[in-house]
């Protein structure tokens, strides 16, 4: 009875792995990471509370800045110009070329837009 459990297990486990990947995204607005929690007496609402409402919410990842990392310096051939081209962080992003005048360095990393 054991060994058909197994050969059960060893045949369904593998298809798990083939499930599909979603990303879901979330509302217009972060999380709620303060609540008004403020109890009222009796005349003021029918129960003796009133619902709580959000006072702050979080900001989203998604609205910031991400972090630009220096991949490669190059020096272009017409112009005579420093080209650095960094590697933009994050999912299905492009990297950022940026041109400097050749005596300047190229920053290490800094913060750039998202898209």
């Amino acid at each position: 009875m054991k060994h058909l459990i197994l050969i059960i297990l060893f045949c369904f486990l593998p298809y798990l792995s083939f499930a599909e990947g979603r990303m879901y995204t979330g509302s217009s607005e972060g999380h709620c990471t303060e609540w008004s929690n403020k109890l009222l007496k009796w005349p003021q609402t029918s129960v003796g509370r009133e619902a709580s409402k959000c006072r702050t919410r979080a900001k989203k990842w998604s609205d910031g800045p991400v972090t630009c990392r220096l991949k490669k310096v190059s020096i272009d051939k017409e112009t005579g110009m420093k080209m650095c081209l960094y590697y933009v962080q994050g999912w299905k992003t492009t990297d950022k070329t940026v041109s400097i005048s050749p005596s300047l360095k190229c920053q290490r990393s800094f913060d750039c837009k998202r898209y």
